[in-house]
């Protein structure tokens, strides 16, 4: 898939599937910024980021309350998508009907739609999600961002957009602190029942190594 750049582009959920529209910026006052980490699930009302996709898929669940996320690193094991699930399922904002299902990935991970798409309907299964599924690729080689080079990919809810943005990052260990949300910042324990518990330490701090310029992207019906 290629990239979009210039002005950013919105996808809204209408009775015919995703329209776009104009963007303005993300909207003020309410949740908190979320970085997800490998193996992490984390909710917000408007923002969340995947920092360092170098051959990870970041998936995202929307609904009316906001972005629900998961850092997938290795396979998705069942265990691993009944915990994002339950980790849904469980939120006090996880109710109602879900509005979108979106994956992103390099493709080092995936290099066919029918591949990402295989990968994210045991999701959608879990979260009892019928609507369409979505995603974006991107090949790190071609876009010539070398061996150090992974991906930041940030996603936006505003007032019913989901806007979307990717660029080149330089995978390093930022400082964590305290984890200041537990019951909207998880970790996906591995074990014979996988399930998503509170971390004590979470990254909560801007990334210092973002190295490229964000283009946005409109993630498609797989």
């Amino acid at each position: 898939m290629q990239a979009r750049a210039g002005p950013p582009v919105a996808i809204v959920e209408g009775p015919h599937g995703l329209r776009r529209r104009d963007y303005a910026g993300p909207a003020t006052g309410g949740g908190g910024m979320k970085y997800v980490g490998m193996q992490e699930v984390v909710f917000d009302q408007q923002n969340i980021a995947f920092p360092g996709l170098g051959n990870c898929h970041g998936i995202v669940y929307v609904n009316a309350n906001g972005l629900f996320a998961y850092h997938l690193s290795g396979d998705p094991r069942p265990v691993r998508t009944a915990a994002f699930g339950q980790f849904v399922a469980n939120h006090v904002n996880g109710g109602g009907p879900g509005l979108g299902l979106i994956g992103f990935c390099p493709t080092n991970r995936f290099g066919s739609d029918a591949g990402q798409r295989g990968e994210l309907q045991p999701f959608a299964a879990a979260l009892n999600y019928n609507g369409p599924i979505r995603g974006f690729r991107w090949n790190i080689a071609a876009l010539g961002w070398g061996n150090m080079g992974t991906t930041y990919v940030d996603v936006y809810f505003n007032q019913g957009a989901i806007v979307c943005s990717y660029e080149r990052f330089e995978d390093v260990k930022e400082p964590l602190a305290p984890n200041p949300e537990p019951a909207n910042h998880q970790s996906v324990l591995l074990g014979p029942m996988a399930v998503a518990a509170p971390i004590a330490l979470a990254q909560v701090t801007p990334f210092a190594l973002r190295t490229g310029v964000p283009s946005f992207v409109n993630p498609r019906t797989l």
